[in-house]
């Protein structure tokens, strides 16, 4: 486990900024088809139920513990969605001229996930994505135009969805993920908040990131020619959606501070994996 985390600077003038980049020009620009995280290959969970932690900053508001998952296979994809999830608030705050936060968003996924999930790429036989990462950082460290920098987090994002076709065939898999990026939401969320006001507005970008990506995996879901899949999918979709007050429009005043909302969305997608083998 790592606790590696950049420091982030709470700046509420910043706010603006950050949403008219964020939501105009980040997150939602590019996310319906470059960003999708799809699982698409069987692999056989184990037939242990052990408990596994995916690797995200242990140690920071119990996130660690919130994103533990009852099989490798989840794990796997609750891990690929972190990094997803990352880069996506990195590329939102870069947007809005924040770097030095979007350089250290950026170098989380290499500090706390990497490690970790690069040999469950290999037991797979997915290909490293890396440098593609790397390439992502640099455009940022470079203070390369937005647009270089989203081309970047293109490739990193089509990459990760290639990784995640190792777990087609796993739909529980793939609900249980999405739970586990649900409540790292929530735990996010929770360090975005003080006296029931958001005071980092990088974090909340952050959790905003993880239901980004949870929602792509849900939508796919959704989607699905089983109908029992496709119903589950659909289920976390509009619980996912349930968190939208909780965001606003990520101003920081047109929101409402509530992290049960997030918690439980995650609830409610648990109970509708827990109908899928």
């Amino acid at each position: 486990m790592s606790s590696l985390k950049s420091p982030r600077a709470a700046n509420p003038r910043r706010w603006q900024s950050l949403a008219l980049a964020g939501t105009a020009a980040g997150l939602t620009a590019w996310s319906p088809a470059t960003a999708q995280v799809a699982p698409q290959d069987a692999m056989t969970a184990p037939a242990d139920a052990m408990i596994w932690t995916v690797q995200a900053e242990g140690g920071e508001g119990g996130e660690s513990g919130a994103l533990a998952t009852n099989t490798q296979d989840a794990a796997y994809l609750t891990d690929l969605g972190i990094v997803d999830a990352h880069l996506r608030a990195a590329v939102a705050v870069y947007a809005a001229g924040m770097v030095p936060e979007a350089i250290g968003l950026a170098g989380h996924p290499e500090a706390e996930v990497m490690g970790d999930l690069r040999p469950l790429l290999a037991d797979r036989n997915v290909p490293d994505f890396t440098d593609a990462l790397d390439a992502l950082s640099a455009a940022i460290g470079a203070e390369a135009p937005l647009a270089d920098v989203k081309t970047a987090y293109g490739v990193v994002a089509a990459q990760l969805a290639e990784a995640a076709k190792a777990e087609d065939g796993e739909p529980r898999a793939r609900l249980d993920a999405i739970a586990a990026l649900t409540r790292g939401a929530g735990a996010e969320y929770d360090q975005s908040v003080t006296d029931g006001a958001v005071s980092d507005p990088v974090t909340l970008q952050e959790a905003f990131g993880y239901i980004q990506t949870a929602r792509q995996m849900a939508s796919a879901l959704a989607t699905s020619p089983d109908p029992a899949v496709a119903t589950a999918g659909a289920a976390a979709l509009d619980s996912l959606n349930t968190t939208d007050p909780a965001f606003g429009d990520l101003t920081g005043t047109t929101l409402t501070v509530d992290p049960s909302l997030i918690y439980g969305a995650a609830a409610q997608i648990d109970f509708a994996a827990a109908g899928i083998n």
